[in-house]
């Protein structure tokens, strides 16, 4: 068994398996002294032994041997090798106990005095600095170790695989990018490096290069076809590794999310003293791939609203088809509505797909429209919407997204609106990233006076800051302010402030987003109060 990282020990390593670990210690191990429990050695042996233990004997085992390490390490001068080798020891240890903030400590106190880490504890280190925030130490420490000389390929490896992660976590995807292209060329056939260059090339909106990185094969479409022949020419498949194939079986399993809102709005203009609210609750799921390219599913959604004393109600139901395009997908959703006002039928066609590595497109077209005006639905006017969408993403630090569409009412009424924002990355720094944004909104319809909000003109022009953090466990928090100058046709210009907040938390294998907003617009000429709350939970890979 090798003792140190190997190559291809790199990719368990980074998908957090703890069978690795036990070749890191085995150098520094020496023949454990039955007389005593606290030697260096020992403690050593003991961390090894308890990497193999079950999970549940593991950390106890772990944090005990941590504990043993630092009173050991106390006997010694820090001058000393034993406590240099101590140390690193109990920081391992902690780190593969899970705790983080102990591990930082140790860390400090190292560092304090002196003391140079030892190679094969640098990523344990470098893990712990991240996860207390600290990202500018985390990334200084990794960069020095995959410089180094007197560490050992396969630590180099793992640092420089942490350091890219880390990169491009805080959407610095050209540094992320020149550490991989560095690890590739020092190791073109590591799985754990392809890995990572796929996840970059995903989230720099690049998807047909991130499966040609993924699967190491030049048809992209093998992602689909894995365990079968290529269909030109007739030549089994290379197998991938197994993250590659827990990757394919998520995509294949089902997925879904559930979604409630909830808003209040309220003016001196209102007869009712708590205004108008509007609540709705949406279920979309599918099921399992069908085959490699069609999945099934359902959409369920109910909406309430509370217009000063008329309460509409609309409640849809209806199944959907999904398929599967090359760097995107299209879903085809037909169902019924069952509100008192505007029962019928209803269809939607929506489809987008990056065309290139750059650009995505999309396509949304709607037969008595779900998502239309619920005012409107409460007088019995159903919309039928089309509208084209496009993103473009020249690089990691400007995206570009615009929308245009048309809405015909069946009371004749037809509505345009157009819409396009740009959005600037502004920094990334200790966990968090900062971006500004602005947006053009531009609408009008052609019919006045129905019983829905519907200016002849009206447009916007609207900017702020987004704020995200990064916290550890994969927690994220976002906030996001903004003033918009608004102008609607035979009324004068105002200013409109608003503000959002949320939180992201992963449980398991759900991923739940909780919101909130306050926003102060202006409708015909009269303010308005708005507060709400919105909670989403997905599972799969919606």
């Amino acid at each position: 068994m090798n003792q140190r990282r190997s190559r291809n020990g790199a990719a368990a390593w980074m998908a957090g398996g703890s069978a690795l670990a036990v070749p890191l210690l085995a150098m520094h191990v020496a023949a454990a002294d039955p007389r005593h429990d606290t030697t260096p050695e020992n403690i050593a042996q003991r961390i090894r032994t308890a990497l193999q233990a079950t999970p549940a004997d593991r950390d106890a085992a772990l944090l005990a041997a941590a504990n043993d390490a630092a009173m050991r390490a106390a006997t010694f001068d820090a001058s000393d090798g034993r406590w240099r080798r101590l140390q690193c020891d109990r920081l391992f240890a902690l780190v593969h106990a899970g705790q983080m903030t102990a591990a930082a400590g140790v860390y400090d106190e190292i560092h304090e005095h002196g003391v140079a880490l030892r190679p094969y504890v640098v990523p344990d280190a470098v893990q712990a600095l991240r996860a207390r925030g600290r990202i500018d130490e985390a990334e200084a420490l990794a960069r020095e170790q995959l410089q180094s000389t007197e560490a050992d390929v396969g630590d180099r490896l793992v640092s420089g695989l942490l350091l890219a992660r880390m990169l491009r976590w805080h959407d610095d995807f050209e540094g992320s990018d020149a550490v991989l292209r560095q690890l590739a060329d020092a190791h073109p056939q590591d799985h754990a490096v392809a890995d990572e260059r796929a996840a970059l090339a995903r989230q720099r909106g690049r998807p047909r290069v991130a499966l040609q990185l993924t699967t190491g094969l030049e048809r992209a479409e093998a992602w689909l076809d894995l365990g079968r022949t290529d269909r030109a020419t007739a030549e089994p498949m290379p197998a991938p590794p197994a993250s590659f194939e827990r990757r394919v079986a998520a995509l294949r399993a089902a997925r879904g999310e559930v979604a409630l809102r909830y808003v209040n709005a309220q003016s001196p203009a209102m007869s009712s003293p708590t205004g108008n609210t509007e609540f709705s609750a949406s279920l979309t799921a599918d099921s399992a791939r069908i085959d490699d390219l069609w999945r099934v599913g359902v959409h369920a959604q109910t909406s309430q609203a509370d217009f000063q004393g008329d309460v509409p109600r609309a409640d849809v139901v209806g199944l959907r088809l999904v398929r599967q395009l090359s760097g995107g997908e299209a879903s085809l959703e037909a169902g019924r509505a069952f509100d008192a006002d505007a029962p019928g039928g209803y269809a939607v066609l929506d489809a987008s797909a990056w065309v290139r590595d750059t650009v995505r497109l999309g396509l949304r077209a709607a037969i008595a429209d779900p998502g239309g005006s619920l005012q409107a639905r409460a007088s019995g006017i159903t919309v039928n919407t089309v509208s084209l969408s496009a993103s473009y993403k020249p690089d990691a630090r400007w995206r570009f997204d615009g929308e245009s569409g048309l809405a015909h009412f069946d009371d004749g009424n037809t509505r345009w609106w157009s819409t396009v924002t740009g959005e600037r990355q502004l920094g990334v720094a200790q966990g968090y990233r900062a971006s500004a944004f602005a947006q053009l909104y531009a609408s009008g319809n052609d019919r006045d006076q129905r019983p829905y909000f519907n200016p002849p003109r009206a447009q916007s022009v609207e900017t702020g800051l987004i704020v995200r953090y990064f916290a550890t466990h994969g927690v994220e928090l976002h906030l996001r302010p903004s003033v918009a100058s608004v102008w609607q046709a035979d009324y004068e210009q105002v200013w409109v402030p608003s503000l959002s907040a949320g939180l992201a938390l992963p449980l398991g294998d759900l991923r739940c987003d909780l919101g909130g907003l306050f926003s102060r617009p202006v409708y015909d000429g009269t303010r308005e109060t708005h507060l709400g709350a919105t909670l989403s939970c997905r599972w799969g890979a919606l």
